[in-house]
């Protein structure tokens, strides 16, 4: 595998913080990493140019940036901690794969409708694009329109009518 970009670290080293719900040392964080990344002990000694571990280093830039934009503190020198803003940056992210799932679902929902209506009715190729697009519009002002509506099941759902 290889040593992860930075981007690809911020969010493993949100959550390991989150779950310590302690200050961890930086040493022990960089391991658990490269556990976690399942980083062979050979990829771990590859050094940069000026001399440190690649490894270590992309961790320690990750922390740096994470640290410059509130998401961690240090205690103490070479300790860490997850700050509140931190925390909420965590749940902002299962927000935003929530949100994705039910986008993706809607899209689901949306080519289900449209293979039915286009089976069952003659449209000429040029009237499906706005077809689509209306169909997808009228799925998303439903569900606007009912808030507090329970979440559907998933499965389930019986053959259509018309």
């Amino acid at each position: 595998m290889g040593i992860p970009a930075s981007n690809k670290m911020r969010q493993p080293i949100l959550e390991y913080l989150a779950k310590a719900q302690k200050s961890v040392k930086l040493a022990v964080l960089i391991e658990d990493l490269a556990e976690h990344f399942k980083i062979p002990k050979k990829e771990l000694e590859k050094r940069n140019p000026s001399g440190g571990k690649r490894f270590a280093s992309n961790v320690g830039s990750t922390v740096t940036g994470l640290r410059a934009a509130g998401l961690l503190k240090s205690p103490r020198h070479s300790y860490l901690e997850i700050t509140e803003a931190g925390k909420e940056e965590i749940r902002n992210q299962e927000k935003e794969v929530t949100s994705n799932k039910n986008s993706d679902k809607f899209i689901e929902m949306t080519s289900q409708i449209i293979a039915a209506y286009v089976v069952n009715n003659a449209i000429a190729p040029e009237q499906l694009p706005g077809i689509i697009k209306s169909t997808h519009v009228a799925l998303l002002e439903l569900k606007q329109s009912m808030p507090n509506a329970p979440k559907a099941k998933s499965g389930g759902g019986g053959g259509g009518g018309g």
